[in-house]
């Protein structure tokens, strides 16, 4: 999927999971449904040649197991801050990734997710495509974004890729 020169952002909300009464828990207990890991599965098999290097995940079973479900080579880094999180939250934890990191996968939730594809597009990303996100993020979306600047100054990035499950 990336490009061998770069760094990629890769954004995903969490795969399909049980509705808020099937769980039995609270929000942040709710499990992937069995299409939910079927999705997750299929997003790390698109992800199987992108070098991820760090993999930030937000602590809500769903997310957690979306990770798992990928299949990835890289353990995930469960971060807390990022349960149900805007979008400049989720911009502050991609910022402090060490500099030499060049590809990393962020699994959270709408609307932080989606949010953050909105803030960080620039100018000559796909309008069409944006627009498209804006009305529909649906579950296991991953958006790939080429990042120019150092993770510290991460302002702004180009939309390269999505896809929707």
């Amino acid at each position: 999927m990336a490009s061998p020169r770069g760094r990629r952002l890769y954004v995903m909300r969490h795969a399909q999971a049980a509705a808020f009464a099937a769980s039995g828990g609270g929000d942040s207990d709710r499990p992937l449904t069995g299409h939910g890991r079927e999705q997750a599965q299929a997003v790390g098999r698109l992800l199987a040649g992108a070098g991820i290097e760090r993999l930030l995940v937000s602590s809500a079973a769903r997310a957690r197991q979306t990770a798992a479900e990928l299949g990835l080579a890289v353990s995930p880094t469960v971060i807390e801050a990022l349960y149900n999180c805007p979008a400049g939250r989720i911009a502050t934890e991609v910022s402090r990734l060490p500099e030499y990191v060049t590809a990393v996968l962020v699994v959270g939730h709408y609307p932080g997710i989606p949010g953050l594809v909105h803030s960080l597009a620039d100018p000559a990303s796909d309008r069409d495509e944006l627009g498209a996100l804006a009305r529909l993020f649906p579950p296991a979306t991953l958006v790939e974004l080429a990042v120019g600047d150092p993770w510290s100054q991460l302002h702004r990035a180009h939309l390269v890729a999505v896809h929707r499950p």
